[in-house]
């Protein structure tokens, strides 16, 4: 007879046999036969044969598995727990697994010593692009199809002996195609073919905190950046509007606010405007930490505030429709402020000039009229001409004091 469900063997009947028994061909042949089928049944120790149903080992422990080595024993499998099989190493665990996990193990204190795990591409050849290896994330989709839904893959980017270089890709499924959402090349650069979008890094956020889309665009605080064909844009979206700071060593030095439709743009010191960049050319506009407003120039009037200085540029040839254009002229060493009409007129604002009467200014406080369009000037003592009228009319028209 064979064995039984727990492997136990036992001898046919009609054994064991007492002393004097007759060797008879029936007993003998069937006992020997039962004993030849069982030991053809077991398994060979030189590896010859395999097993017809599934080999069952001893749970183990950590220290002697239930599968180990004739030369480590106390390295192999073991069963730790229901559904939970270990691997070991030494007596020590280094890999778990349950239904649906994996996990590695390290084994000591050392601060540069970790679990690793490698993926190595048996290769005599390598070549530029070729791929490392793969960790896919499967599962079926709505037909029952297995599919592959995203993948972590590394390449080489340059085998060549000393100067190697590999990278590393994200990719993704996207419309039923798997695709690449993000690449980390050999000198750290990261490139995302399509949106980068974030809620931020506070576990509470809720909202889009940062976006960056496929054109350029720039998004904070919203995941749909504004978008202006040909330009790169940056949207800064709030409750209120949006915000940007500017800090230098941990001082807030200025900053741009959009509240409701009001736009505020401030700064500890001035605000600059250039057309030159930061580090050359000269200020196109400043206004300062007085509030005084300098056109072409960084000097502040003294003493002054929430004035306007306009500094001396170069004088228009042409007028602008619809406006008329206020500059500052050197004329003699001297600035002087004038005004030029749609109509081509300029109109000299301050000093008052009396450079076409031959006598000058008729008083000290005289007030001259001075103009001039198509090379025609004109030049008026205005304050000589109240003068005459007063006497001719007899009214007092200047006041002094």
């Amino acid at each position: 007879m064979s064995r039984n469900s727990s492997g136990t063997y036992s001898l046919p009947a009609g054994n064991p046999v007492v002393s004097g028994t007759t060797i008879e061909a029936s007993w003998a042949n069937e006992t020997l036969d039962d004993i030849a089928t069982s030991l053809t049944n077991s398994l060979d120790r030189g590896g010859k044969g395999g097993m017809t149903a599934s080999l069952k080992l001893a749970d183990g422990t950590v220290s002697v598995p239930g599968m180990a080595f004739n030369n480590e024993t106390n390295t192999g499998f073991y069963r730790a727990a229901a559904g939970a099989p270990r691997l070991a190493i030494l007596g020590t665990d280094v890999m778990s697994f349950t239904r649906g996990f994996a996990q590695l193990f390290g084994f000591n204190d050392s601060a540069d010593s970790e679990p690793t795990f490698t993926l190595l591409r048996g290769t005599s050849s390598p070549a530029a692009n070729d791929e490392i290896g793969k960790f896919r994330f499967d599962s079926r989709n709505a037909a029952n199809e297995v599919t592959e839904y995203a993948a972590i893959q590394a390449t080489i980017n340059d085998p060549a002996d000393g100067s190697e270089g590999g990278g590393l890709e994200l990719r993704t499924m996207q419309s039923g195609v798997v695709t690449s959402a993000l690449t980390i090349d050999e000198t750290g650069k990261v490139t995302i073919p399509g949106a980068f979008s974030s809620i931020g890094i506070d576990d509470n956020a809720t909202s889009t905190a940062i976006t960056i889309d496929s054109l350029e665009n720039v998004g904070i605080g919203t995941a749909s950046p504004i978008n202006k064909p040909g330009f790169g844009a940056l949207t800064l979206s709030g409750e209120n509007g949006g915000q940007c700071f500017f800090v230098g060593d941990g001082i807030e030095r200025g900053s741009v606010v959009s509240f409701g439709d009001d736009l505020y743009i401030q700064a500890l010191g001035s605000i600059i405007f250039r057309t030159a960049g930061f580090s050359g050319g000269d200020d196109a506009m400043r206004i300062d930490s007085s509030r005084n407003l300098l056109i072409g120039s960084t000097l502040s009037p003294a003493s002054a505030e929430s004035a306007v200085a306009i500094f001396n540029g170069t004088a228009p040839t042409g007028s602008v429709t619809n406006g008329v254009v206020l500059y500052s002229e050197d004329v003699s060493a001297s600035a002087e402020l004038k005004v030029r009409d749609e109509a081509g007129n300029i109109t000299t604002l301050s000093p008052h000039n009396f450079s076409l009467i031959p006598e000058g200014p008729s008083e000290e406080m005289a007030w001259g009229y001075y103009g001039e369009k198509n090379g025609k000037k004109i030049n008026v003592d205005m304050l000589k001409l109240a003068r005459m009228v007063e006497r001719l009319a007899g009214e007092k028209l200047v006041y002094e004091e």
